[in-house]
């Protein structure tokens, strides 16, 4: 079975002012609410399912944790605030071993949907070419960084953004990223070359992506719809995250 994991990040804010994370939180790598590598920013850490909509709910089970620690603070999600980069780091499982040159083709199928297509249609673009500024969330035919392969069964791609503006965006992320590697791994998904010239082709691009139910994770199929209102929405990002989770 395939495994899925992750890592995001967030910031902290009260009355318009950065909340440093570790004012709040532990650093204990071990916790499942704590502070990333820089201590500044917040990071939770659910561990990992076999299924995107169970991985989704034990995100929000940790994120309940925030508002017993402050009920006032503000949660924010994205790609860069108050500036600092924040990322929505993804984990990968698989059952069977993995060559490492197709770990990095598979980043790049990744990038393919996640960031030309997904991200595109609904992150806020400044905020990513901000952190990208920083040297964070480049894609993989940019930067090796993207890709953090940890055994020859399992490997992180880390060129999102937070995506934890709220549950659907969350699963949105998740339910893309599963397909993909599961087409890649079990299948015969090919890396895109050319990039979609429009948001039409982008929306496309991943509707056709989960529209083969035989070929894809049944879970993943079940997010179809989601994915869909999803990539047709207007989100804001400068949104307390709080607000969709709790």
């Amino acid at each position: 079975m395939l495994v899925i994991g992750c890592d995001p990040e967030f910031v902290l804010a009260r009355n318009n002012h950065f909340v440093p994370a570790h004012e709040l939180f532990s650093s204990n790598l071990e916790s499942a609410l704590g502070c990333d590598g820089a201590s500044e920013t917040g990071e939770i850490r659910p561990g990992c399912s076999g299924n995107v909509f169970d991985l989704t709910g034990r995100i929000m089970e940790t994120l309940s944790c925030i508002d017993e620690a402050d009920s006032e603070v503000r949660v924010l999600a994205g790609h860069f605030k108050f500036n600092r980069p924040i990322g929505g780091h993804i984990h990968f499982s698989f059952p069977k071993k993995v060559e490492k040159k197709d770990m990095f083709e598979l980043a790049g199928c990744l990038d393919s949907f996640l960031i030309d297509c997904l991200s595109d249609l609904i992150d806020d673009v400044w905020e990513r070419e901000a952190r990208q500024n920083f040297g964070y969330g480049l894609k993989a035919k940019r930067s090796k960084c993207a890709v953090r392969i940890n055994s020859d069964t399992h490997f992180e791609y880390r060129a999102p953004g937070s995506w934890l503006l709220c549950p659907k965006v969350a699963l949105t992320n998740l339910a893309i990223a599963k397909t993909v590697v599961h087409q890649k791994v079990f299948s015969s998904l090919r890396r895109k070359h050319a990039a979609p010239q429009n948001e039409q082709e982008k929306r496309e691009n991943l509707m056709n992506l989960l529209s083969r139910k035989e070929k894809i994770p049944k879970d993943c199929w079940n997010a179809s719809e989601i994915v869909e209102e999803v990539i047709n929405s207007r989100l804001d990002w400068s949104r307390d995250i709080k607000e969709a989770w709790l």
